[in-house]
């Protein structure tokens, strides 16, 4: 189990299920009712191998759940190939509402982990030269 975020109104739970291989989602509200879940299909092979080797921590900061207060989650991790990225949100229900992977015509553009009060979650940065 990742580290788990509330956002003010609900618990985000995030499992990884190493037998199925698949991630699984709760989400709690105050009284403790589970008020929604989600089970995804296995994700991709890099990120499997990311959450085999971080400890706890480092997993949880990438690939793991961000409150968006009042709103739902945020989860980033790969996208459908090696060298893409995905971000999903999620409602309290994790419903999801938008997600958004890199475009093949990405492939120039570096991600970089900026962790700061203003950006708790990786972004994409032009690599250097790029206008």
């Amino acid at each position: 189990m990742l580290p788990q975020p509330y956002n003010g109104e609900v618990l985000g739970l995030m499992f990884y299920d190493q037998g199925k291989g698949n991630y699984i989602f709760r989400s709690y509200d105050k009284t403790l009712k589970q008020v929604g879940s989600l089970s995804t299909e296995k994700p991709h092979k890099y990120e499997r191998a990311g959450l085999a080797q971080m400890d706890g921590d480092a997993a949880a900061s990438f690939y793991g759940l961000h409150p968006v207060p009042g709103k739902g989650f945020v989860r980033a991790g790969y996208g459908e190939d090696k060298d893409k990225f995905k971000v999903t949100f999620y409602d309290n229900n994790f419903k999801v509402k938008w997600s958004y992977q890199t475009p093949n015509r990405a492939r120039s553009t570096r991600l970089s982990c900026c962790r700061t009060s203003m950006h708790p979650t990786p972004r994409a940065l032009p690599c250097a030269g790029m206008a």
